[in-house]
């Protein structure tokens, strides 16, 4: 990083001295996804947990369960 940067944005993370986690507007989306209706929905939300499991504290800690579809 930069000497007087404290963080940066890069491919949805935010990384900075103490760690890497995910954008703020990030973990807003994943706690305002609409509930999946249909097998491509759980699909797509299915594909951004992916994305982010590595970070996915929030989302384990949560575990909902998906409908059937």
């Amino acid at each position: 990083l930069p000497v007087l940067q404290q963080s940066i944005i890069l491919l949805g993370y935010r990384i900075s001295t103490s760690g890497v986690e995910m954008e703020s507007d990030r973990i807003s989306a994943v706690r305002n996804w609409p509930t999946p209706t249909t097998v491509k929905e759980v699909q797509l939300f299915l594909g951004f947990a992916n994305y982010y499991r590595s970070l996915s504290g929030v989302l384990v800690r949560q575990r909902l369960p998906l409908p059937h579809c």
